[in-house]
């Protein structure tokens, strides 16, 4: 029997996931209908791009973008097709999104971003003396202390000297440099 020709197929909620119906209805010398009961099944989210995140400044609360999320070139809708779980969002370091299908979509898929610690601020040099320059800097919000660095002539990069394991220590003296340099 051909479709169109020798019956018309119908079909009912057959858009989303869960149980759809097909209806045959007879034509052309055919009568009578027939119908069954098939299953949608939801799909994986597995495979989703999560894009529009990018890397954050520290800020002292929770930090939740809001990705783009993609499957097979169809854009996802945050709350009907996925929710959003975060976690390691506030302090400095690796944080998650998770990307949990809901409604046709199953799993989870997860995106990182890193939150970097708050930028040092308001370095200046206190003073300076033939064997030693001593600098003072604002204290950062968060993090567990600071790395002194520094870039001597022909150095390609800069160097720790020094690493100080305290947010409240804000100056360092550095007795290792030589004068004119």
């Amino acid at each position: 029997l051909i479709n169109g020709y020798d019956f018309i197929a119908t079909y009912k909620n057959n858009l989303n996931a869960g149980t759809a119906e097909v209806v045959l209805t007879a034509q052309n010398g055919y009568s009578g209908t027939a119908s069954t009961v098939f299953k949608i099944f939801q799909k994986s989210i597995a495979g989703a791009t999560i894009s529009n995140i990018s890397d954050k400044e520290y800020k002292g609360t929770e930090i939740t973008p809001r990705p783009s999320v993609t499957l097979s070139g169809k854009t996802l809708k945050n709350g009907k097709d996925y929710s959003l779980e975060y976690s390691n969002n506030t302090d400095a370091g690796k944080a998650t999104i998770r990307v949990i299908g809901k409604g046709n979509y199953k799993g989870e898929a997860l995106q990182y971003f890193y939150i970097h610690p708050a930028k040092v601020t308001g370095v200046e040099v206190v003073s300076i003396t033939a064997n030693a320059i001593k600098l003072k800097w604002n204290k950062v919000p968060s993090g567990t202390g600071y790395a002194v660095r520094r870039m001597a002539p022909g150095d390609k990069e800069f160097k720790t000297i020094a690493v100080i394991e305290s947010l409240g220590t804000v100056s360092y003296n550095d007795t290792h440099v030589s004068a004119n340099t």
